[in-house]
């Protein structure tokens, strides 16, 4: 069966996947009786095509729905301080999700919206696992104005401790559908949805869950 794969990283895929797959051959070669060691270098390109997959979605239907901007693991639900570039005062709801480098790395849009603005921060490289990585490190904010509620919402993608480029296609002015892809964090990262408080969310995750982009629902507007 074909992996569909992500045409964000057709260079990656050409290069790694090339290597990977010679350094299989010279194993094999040059290791005689030792042929099986060759399952190491093959292990590395596999999970190199097994990263970029992009797999197929059904998103859940309902236009005041939101479902998770990434795959990966829920590692905080919580109310913080409103970013600036979110535009409202007060507080917000921040929905954080880590992926691991076995995640399918791929962003999808939580909801109908438009792309209102977008703003990339250069920053450091920490384990995004930490708190501060939010702040810290490299990332691209997405302000989008949710359909169902006429109102800001925000996706942030940071980098990790490995991941080393961010991918966005979405342009300003553009309109989202909800789970539409619009770009993706290279090997190892963070993704953030924030709703400020002032546009409610029944919330339906919580920490430790495990979520899909584009197919979990993380909850919905009230």
């Amino acid at each position: 069966m074909r992996i569909p794969l992500t045409h964000y990283a057709k260079r990656e895929i050409a290069l790694f996947g090339g290597l990977g797959l010679l350094a299989t051959l010279v194993t094999v070669a040059a290791c005689g009786p030792l042929w099986y060691l060759a399952a190491i270098p093959l292990a590395v390109t596999v999970w190199v095509f097994s990263f970029f997959r992009d797999p197929q979605r059904r998103v859940p239907q309902g236009e005041r729905l939101l479902v998770s901007p990434a795959d990966g693991h829920i590692t905080a639900v919580e109310t913080i301080d409103a970013p600036p570039e979110l535009g409202v005062q007060g507080q917000a709801l921040r929905i954080s999700i880590f992926l691991s480098v076995f995640n399918c790395h791929l962003n999808r849009s939580p909801c109908e919206a438009r792309v209102e603005r977008i703003v990339y921060k250069q920053g450091r490289y920490l384990n995004a696992l930490r708190e501060s990585s939010a702040a810290e490190n490299e990332q691209n904010i997405l302000v989008l104005r949710a359909a169902a509620v006429d109102a800001p919402i925000l996706v942030r993608q940071v980098s990790g401790a490995i991941a080393r480029r961010i991918v966005c296609e979405a342009a300003e002015g553009d309109t989202l559908a909800a789970g539409q892809r619009f770009g993706m964090i290279k090997f190892g990262s963070r993704t953030d949805l924030v709703v400020p408080v002032t546009t409610p969310v029944d919330v339906a995750v919580r920490v430790g869950d495990r979520v899909k982009a584009g197919l979990t629902v993380l909850g919905q507007f009230t």
